[in-house]
């Protein structure tokens, strides 16, 4: 039987080529043991910017615990990231989704779905580390997502 863990407890497991993060499964998602290439680790000193992707702790809304997740930063204070929820399940999809394929920049292994209506606002030490970058494109669609759904000019 399968020992449940709860984070920020997880296990980091290294092969000279691969780098993985073995996570707690409570819920059937695609990212409880995703795979990251190692990427820039989120020091103090490391400055996020808008299309950065992060792994976040976030916290359980109804349970203890929390669950490192993927999510895209929209924007980063000293202390406080504005990020998006993202999912590898895509569906169902809404129209203010942005679709991610897998690409270098991004360190994504499958397409994901970014959440634009869903959003958050974290203290920056939530954030593990970075793990990649979406493409100018991408950036574009997100803003312009973005733009309609807060209904902006």
């Amino acid at each position: 039987m399968k020992q449940k863990h709860k984070l920020p407890v997880q296990e980091e497991i290294s092969t000279p080529c691969h780098r993985w993060l073995a996570l707690p499964d409570e819920e059937t998602d695609a990212f409880s043991a995703h795979h990251f290439p190692p990427a820039h680790e989120a020091d103090p000193s490391y400055s996020f910017r808008k299309g950065d992707l992060v792994l976040i702790r976030f916290p359980f809304q109804e349970k203890e615990g929390m669950k490192l997740r993927p999510s895209l930063v929209l924007a980063a204070t000293t202390d406080i990231l504005t990020v998006c929820f993202m999912t590898s399940q895509l569906h169902p999809q809404e129209s203010l989704d942005v679709v991610l394929r897998p690409d270098a920049g991004n360190g994504l292994d499958r397409d994901t779905l970014i959440k634009t209506a869903r959003l958050a606002s974290l203290q920056r030490n939530m954030a593990v580390r970075r793990i990649g970058r979406i493409g100018e494109a991408a950036l574009q669609e997100l803003n312009r997502k973005l733009m309609r759904w807060l209904d902006l000019p």
